[in-house]
């Protein structure tokens, strides 16, 4: 269960990270 909870919390920090990733893309066009 811990384990599970750790991958939430790592798939979640990756997609935040991500969607950042993305809206400076579109600022950039």
């Amino acid at each position: 269960m811990r384990c599970y909870y750790r991958n939430i919390i790592r798939y979640m920090y990756i997609s935040k990270f991500k969607i950042h990733y993305y809206l400076v893309q579109e600022m950039l066009k």
